[in-house]
Formats: C-alpha cells, sequence, structure tokens
C-alpha cells in the first residue's frame, strides 16, 4: 500500500478539484490562459514521472537515478503548479463578481490558504526527498556481478495501492514501503 498523509493528500484533491470544477469549468474563458497549460504541465509530469517510478518499483526495476528524478522534479514543478493556480484563481475573480459579489472574495480567501498550504506541501516534500537520498546514498551500489549463492537480496520496494478515495493527488502524498525479496529455489 503506498502510505499517504490524509492532510497532504486532502489539500491536493481539495486545490484540484478547485481548479478544475470551480474556476476552469464554470470560467472557461480560463483556460485560454498559458497559466492553465502550465498548470497542466506541472500536473501530469508531476504525474507521469511517479506513476513510472511506481510502475518500475513494481517489477523490481527501480533505478537509482529514477528515483533521484522522482524525488527531485517537485523543486521546480511545485512552483510552477502553485504560480498558475493561484494565477488561475486570480483570472476568475473578475468573471467570478458577474456570478455572485461575494465570490471574488471567497476567491481572495481561497489565495491566502495557499501561502501556509504551500509552505507545508514544499516542506513536506522537501523531507521526503531528503530521507529517500539519505537512504539512496547509504545503499550499497549493485556492481555488474551477481550476489554469490547462499547471499541475502536486497528488499524491493513496492507500493501498493491506496484506497481510491486516499489516492495520493500529487508529488507529497508518497511513500514506498519495501518488501522482502523471494527466497530462490532449494
Amino acid at each position: 500500500m503506498v502510505r499517504a498523509p490524509v492532510f497532504t493528500t486532502a489539500v491536493q484533491v481539495a486545490s484540484r478539484f478547485l481548479l478544475v470544477w470551480g474556476i476552469v469549468h464554470p470560467f472557461p474563458q480560463t483556460a485560454a490562459s498559458p497559466l492553465y497549460a502550465s498548470m497542466l504541465l506541472a500536473w501530469s509530469t508531476t504525474e507521469v514521472v511517479r506513476y513510472s517510478y511506481f510502475a518500475l518499483a513494481l517489477v523490481g526495476a527501480e533505478h537509482p537515478a529514477f528515483t533521484r528524478l522522482r524525488y527531485s522534479t517537485f523543486l521546480v514543478l511545485y512552483p510552477l503548479g502553485i504560480a498558475s493556480e493561484c494565477g488561475m484563481i486570480l483570472s476568475a475573480v473578475g468573471p467570478a463578481a458577474d456570478v455572485h459579489p461575494l465570490l471574488p472574495a471567497a476567491l481572495y480567501a481561497v489565495l491566502a490558504l495557499y501561502v501556509p498550504g504551500s509552505y507545508v506541501m514544499y516542506t513536506h516534500m522537501l523531507r521526503q526527498r531528503r530521507k529517500v537520498l539519505a537512504r539512496l546514498a547509504a545503499e550499497p551500489q549493485a556492481g555488474p556481478e551477481a550476489p554469490s549463492p547462499g547471499t541475502a537480496e536486497k528488499p524491493r520496494a513496492v507500493p501498493t495501492p491506496a484506497p481510491a478515495a486516499a489516492r495520493p493527488a500529487d508529488e507529497a502524498a508518497v511513500d514506498v514501503q519495501p518488501r522482502p525479496a523471494a527466497k530462490k529455489g532449494r
């Protein structure tokens, strides 16, 4: 199972629902903005890297370079995504005022939550990155030779799916658990 902190997962899911159903759907003119394209680029690149990492882990084909990529792309993609999301919310303020006079205030309130929320999410990922890369650095690098008979193999990290309601929506919600390697024939 992929362990995912409930709070960070909820924040990520809520922000994506807000942007898709609270901004782009009711105000389709916001999708014409370059901010929409950069937001989708950040979201999709994050997901492609993360789920490729999971797929490789499932088949035991983890590679240190891909692990570093998986835990480093957020350094650029989080600021890009957050800035794009904030810009999208701001671009909806004018059209929202035409729908209801209190809607712009609600959007500004959401933006006020982005500052502490972004800090929490980014520092969470920095801690995850530090932990995973430290673990990666501590592992002996595999040489070209196969392990000698009778030696134990390193456990493989294998993600398992979370329940649909708890699946991670973004980079921060990922934690892969090690699974012992299968014993070879007797």
